[in-house]
């Protein structure tokens, strides 16, 4: 039998892969409302969370930001949750597009239409949507063991890491 050495082992680097932030979408719109017409940017971005400059998490977001000359109040929205998909924030309540439901009030069946809504808080304030990690679209680049670690320190100190996350999240 013969014997195979691997030399690459030997002469082993860190194999550590590159992380390469994810690209950004910008789009512009128009929201119509009864008495204004709102001209708005829609941007949807991943944040990188770091710590000990490693990357550790991404948490995913929409923002609208009205054109405006005056300084604008900004309102964060955190997605999901028990039970509350972020669909019904984002695109039947708060945001500037709303799914078009039939008249019964039920969803329709795909593909379904968007509308503006009227009743959007674009009107008083831009929004972010975040999505926190373990909800929806957001990433955690965690190991198990780190996931274990987080959930020890969690108890050790009393602190939520999904908290700490955010507060980094809003830091950035």
């Amino acid at each position: 039998m013969e014997q195979v050495i691997a030399t690459d082992v030997l002469n082993m680097t860190d194999s550590t892969p590159t992380f390469t932030p994810r690209q950004s979408s910008t789009t512009e719109h128009v929201l119509m409302l009864p008495d204004q017409q709102i001209r708005y940017r829609a941007i949807a971005s991943w944040q990188t969370l770091y710590e000990r400059e490693k990357p550790v998490a991404e948490m995913f977001h929409v923002a609208y930001l009205a054109e405006s000359s005056e300084v604008r109040p900004l309102t964060f929205v955190v997605n999901g949750g028990p039970g509350a998909a972020s669909a019904y924030l984002h695109m039947g309540a708060i945001g500037p597009k709303r799914i078009q439901f039939s008249e019964q009030g039920k969803l329709p069946k795909p593909p379904v239409r968007l509308t503006d809504n009227t009743e959007s808080w674009l009107s008083f304030s831009d929004l972010v949507f975040i999505d926190p990690i373990g909800r929806a679209s957001a990433a955690a680049f965690h190991l198990k063991k780190r996931l274990k670690n987080q959930v020890k320190n969690q108890k050790a100190t009393r602190t939520n890491p999904k908290k700490r996350n955010f507060g980094k999240w809003i830091a950035t």
